[in-house]
């Protein structure tokens, strides 16, 4: 292979979570599966991709809880295991976002406890949301952000037509030629194109 092109990050790039299959997610506690099944039923706003997200930040979380915490019901957690779970994510390399990101799917999770299942279960009359009013996570970063080069743009496209990466291509040519950010390039359309 040619050119090898250098990453600016400013940390490492964390580890994925080992993923929670069918088999783990048999283990957790049945009361908490049957509430995030209860969850994503009353959920049908949330777009593909977000409840994608959604179901695997919530297993994680339960699947942590089956480990650390006895697999107690979720009706007995506390705000200092949640402060626990979120250590470890941090320990684990995790970035602020994708920390903030678990985090949002439990207390989603949990305003729909507080606000339409606590009215149907005794355990749950008394339940707050236990991601509230924890300390602020501080934001990291993980790339410095240092505009590509005309010189870095050419290396990057020569790699990417060694390797015949034709959509990696003509990503990479519209982000450099629009200067547009990944999120931003994502919402264009292909009727642009033309």
């Amino acid at each position: 292979m040619g050119k090898k092109i250098k990453q600016n990050m400013l940390r490492k790039r964390a580890d994925k979570l080992e993923e929670v299959t069918e088999e783990m997610w048999e283990e957790v506690n049945e009361e908490n599966k049957f509430i995030v099944g209860e969850y994503f039923d009353s959920r049908q706003e949330l777009s593909p991709h977000t409840l994608i997200q959604y179901k695997s930040g919530l297993r994680q979380f339960f699947w942590w809880v089956r480990m650390k915490c006895r697999n107690r019901p979720l009706y007995e957690i506390k705000k200092r295991d949640f402060l626990k779970y979120r250590s470890y994510l941090i320990n684990h390399g995790l970035s602020s976002s994708a920390i903030n990101f678990k985090r949002s799917a439990v207390s989603s999770l949990c305003n729909f406890i507080e606000n339409v299942y606590s009215e149907e279960s005794e355990k749950y009359e008394n339940f707050r949301n236990f991601t509230r009013g924890l300390p602020a996570l501080p934001k990291n970063q993980v790339y410095e952000k240092i505009a590509v080069t005309e010189e870095e743009y050419r290396d990057m496209m020569e790699v990417l037509e060694e390797q015949e990466d034709y959509l990696g291509m003509a990503w990479l040519a519209t982000a450099f030629n629009v200067g547009a950010r990944r999120g931003e390039l994502i919402q264009f359309k292909t009727e642009i194109i033309g």
